[in-house]
């Protein structure tokens, strides 16, 4: 009987964790079609116009990246045309170190723009500490989970105690 029952809460997490995984799958294929959806981006471009107004976007959450010892450290959203990549408060990725120069931006993002020119990235700091990684033009899961590797390698060099 108590081995049923600890197979039923195995069984019970297992379907939890997949639930979970399928919803964050989702919302991926949901901004990689909004993304598809939109005009190339030199028409968008040349259609631009000033504008005073402020435009109001939605920011859905993607993925949350936690390393093995189930510390947060970053969350990527997608908001229109963009990924956004934010470290947790406590990661604080100084954007001039060697793993985040060499490893981050030359390998993973140039990677990934060398495979699909038309993405463009940029890193945003405060004093030399990352704030936000704004990418346009990511469409695939392939590249997001690319992503999530990288960041979680990345960051965790971060994390401050």
């Amino acid at each position: 009987m108590n081995e049923n029952k600890t197979r039923e809460e195995d069984l019970k997490r297992t379907i939890k964790e997949k639930i979970n995984q399928l919803t964050k799958e989702l919302e991926i294929l949901k901004l990689c079609l909004a993304i598809l959806n939109k005009e190339p981006i030199e028409k968008r471009e040349k259609e631009k116009k000033p504008t005073i107004k402020k435009k109001t976007t939605k920011r859905s959450l993607i993925a949350q990246i936690s390393d093995n010892e189930g510390n947060n450290l970053a969350k990527i959203y997608g908001e229109e045309d963009r990924v956004i990549i934010t470290p947790e408060n406590k990661v604080k990725v100084d954007i001039n170190s060697r793993e985040f120069r060499q490893f981050f931006i030359r390998k993973v993002l140039l990677g990934i723009k060398k495979e699909r020119p038309l993405i463009t990235y940029e890193v945003k700091d405060r004093d030399g500490i990352l704030t936000e990684i704004v990418l346009k033009n990511i469409t695939s899961e392939r590249e997001i989970k690319r992503l999530q590797g990288a960041i979680k390698w990345t960051f965790k060099q971060f994390i401050q105690n």
